[in-house]
């Protein structure tokens, strides 16, 4: 796992560069369980959604009631 620190960043930004570059949108498709939510939401049973994940899936996946608790790409 790689942990972020600032102080890191400020001397050597490469790190953080490259792990950005592996997981930025586009570089992955919505699993199955991503379209099993949307379904879940169009037949209005789903309340609200929390992801932790920054990668957008959601949002690809066409899923709107979407609360994301650790921020995103976009």
């Amino acid at each position: 796992m790689i942990f972020f620190f600032f102080f890191f960043f400020v001397i050597d930004p490469q790190p953080f560069f490259s792990f950005a570059k592996e997981i930025f949108p586009g570089n992955f498709k919505p699993s199955l369980s991503h379209y099993f939510i949307k379904l879940i939401e169009s037949k209005d049973k789903l309340l609200r959604n929390y992801t932790q994940n920054i990668d957008t899936l959601e949002q690809v996946a066409g899923i709107k009631n979407v609360i994301q608790c650790h921020g995103n790409f976009f």
